[in-house]
């Protein structure tokens, strides 16, 4: 590998681009850009095909990791060594791992969206590790793809990347505009769509046949669902749970409900 320019001043515009993307999402969004940090979340990234903007890593974790550091490098459009101290300017973790990729961020769209597949909706979730523990399940049960109206955080946040174990790298995510529009391009495609609720007059999960696909939608952690997913749904359905519990997390009601759309798929 080339020698890498050197970055040592926490004044520098590319430290600046790196910090404003792990602290905003508005930033990511403007850009097209989002930061990982660590080996295995850079890895995913190569191993993924996510396109890599930049690379930068300590002098210290070359020499530990020099193999994989320049694997990485030979894929990324700008590589710079630079120290622990501005990697910590970077991070928004309390010790940086030694090593950074500013990715480009995924162009998607509606239309690839396969016929009678199987989706994972989100509305308006708000918890970015919600989204990345939910994605980890997806990826899991063998799920197309995770579908996220633009109310919901981002998918692209350090929180929710490092939730999702590099699972968001490796699945496509759709971001639409509202609920109305993830439920008309899921019905174009001929998936049935499911709106997780307490109970009421919804069915059995177990009892529920996911053949033909499936697009399961959860919502808000303190709100649930809207009205409109609700009444938009092709079938109500719920998890049987202990009558000493209202409700569960987000991000476990999604998993049970994708485990149980895709066992009867699964080996």
């Amino acid at each position: 590998m080339d020698i890498a320019a050197k970055i040592t001043s926490r004044s520098n515009d590319t430290v600046k681009l790196c910090a404003a993307l792990a602290a905003s999402a508005a930033k990511r969004r403007e850009t097209g850009l989002f930061i990982l940090e660590g080996r295995r979340l850079c890895n995913e990234a190569y191993l993924s095909g996510t396109e890599i903007y930049l690379l930068l890593y300590t002098g210290e974790f070359y020499e530990k990791y020099k193999e994989y550091t320049e694997r990485i490098a030979h894929c990324a459009e700008s590589v710079y060594e630079t120290t622990e101290d501005i990697l910590k300017k970077i991070s928004d973790t309390v010790t940086p791992q030694g090593i950074v990729c500013v990715c480009r961020r995924p162009k998607r769209a509606a239309s690839e969206i396969r016929p009678h597949g199987f989706y994972i909706a989100l509305e308006n979730v708000s918890d970015p590790s919600n989204i990345g523990a939910i994605s980890r399940s997806a990826a899991a049960f063998d799920y197309d793809g995770i579908i996220l109206t633009k109310s919901s955080a981002d998918a692209y946040s350090p929180k929710a990347l490092r939730a999702s174990m590099g699972a968001l790298l490796r699945l496509p995510v759709i971001e639409l505009e509202s609920i109305e529009e993830i439920l008309s391009v899921s019905s174009e495609n001929g998936i049935a769509s499911y709106a997780g609720v307490v109970s009421g007059e919804a069915a059995r999960i177990t009892d529920v046949d996911f053949s033909g696909g499936a697009l399961i939608m959860v919502g808000n952690e303190g709100h649930g669902l809207s009205a409109a997913a609700v009444a938009g749904a092709d079938r109500k359905i719920y998890i049987p749970m202990s009558e000493k519990t209202e409700s569960l997390n987000a991000a476990a009601a999604a998993s049970i409900m994708m485990w149980e759309s895709r066992r009867r798929f699964l080996k």
